[in-house]
């Protein structure tokens, strides 16, 4: 238990990271009673940077521990392309299946992330290529993987977890939700690595912490049970999903943060080109 709570320490504040540096900038701009506008190019690049840094800071044992393991890594070019080519074999299979989906039961598979994604970039793409290709996927990877793998050393929970983390992020926007979602399969980590109970104890973790959290007044159970879309969330966030999970399993395979950052910066690279042409 003890040699998970470094670990567990930084892997909660890199995941509150985002959130942070969106509160901070918000409460300066309207100390300068300047209006806040978190859907700028200026605002994700300065955001992006500072995310960026915070990240390293916590996670820098990891990130030096790779550097120092890359020169081990076998086959690193074959293993990027393959990863980057897989990536969109991914998204254009399930954008097909949600294609059909749609054409059944209605609805939109584009998420309100997508669109702010596709704004920026025509907006100035020189500044979304730069947040969306080196920023992003160097602090999503540190958070959604790195971090989360250093505490979960289970790799099918670690895999599952980091999944529905890193796709419910681009769909739901209660933070306080997703972390209480993180809790609960760090608490499976715990009893899982204890071999009995597992599954009787963690629904008994999260009714106590999403139990907690409503008293607190953090979030409004109606709005989870009743409010949520569920036919929407399906549709927005089942590529985001997938595509975690795939970046998870990459992970655990290759075993180097570095390798994930290539990748995920490719498939942003190309994404960005494709909407600007």
């Amino acid at each position: 238990m003890k040699n998970k709570i470094k670990p567990f320490i930084c892997m909660v504040l890199s995941f509150f990271t985002m959130k942070a540096i969106s509160l901070l900038f918000h409460f300066i701009l309207d100390v300068a009673n300047i209006p806040f506008n978190n859907k700028t190019p200026m605002y994700q690049l300065l955001a992006g940077i500072c995310v960026f840094i915070l990240t390293f800071i916590i996670n820098f044992p990891l990130l030096k521990r790779d550097l120092k393991n890359w020169k081990n890594v076998k086959d690193k070019g074959k293993n990027i392309v393959l990863g980057i080519i897989i990536m969109f074999v991914i998204k254009y299979m399930i954008a097909f299946a949600l294609a059909v989906v749609v054409l059944i039961i209605g609805g939109s598979v584009q998420s309100e992330n997508q669109s702010v994604i596709e704004q920026l970039a025509h907006a100035n793409p020189w500044l979304s290529l730069l947040s969306g290709t080196l920023l992003a996927p160097f602090y999503e990877e540190l958070i959604y993987r790195g971090s989360m793998r250093e505490y979960f050393k289970n790799d099918i929970l670690f895999i599952i977890t980091s999944g529905l983390i890193f796709g419910l992020l681009h769909v739901v926007s209660n933070t306080i939700f997703l972390f209480a979602l993180l809790i609960f399969f760090a608490t499976i980590e715990i009893f899982v690595d204890r071999k009995k109970n597992a599954f009787l104890n963690s629904v008994i973790s999260l009714v106590v912490i999403m139990g907690l959290f409503f008293s607190l007044g953090f979030i409004n159970p109606k709005l989870i049970v009743l409010g949520i879309d569920f036919k929407s969330l399906m549709l927005q966030g089942s590529m985001y999903i997938v595509l975690g999970i795939y970046l998870a399993w990459y992970y655990v395979k290759n075993k180097n943060i570095y390798l994930n950052m290539i990748i995920h910066a490719g498939n942003n690279f190309i994404s960005e080109l494709l909407v600007l042409f």
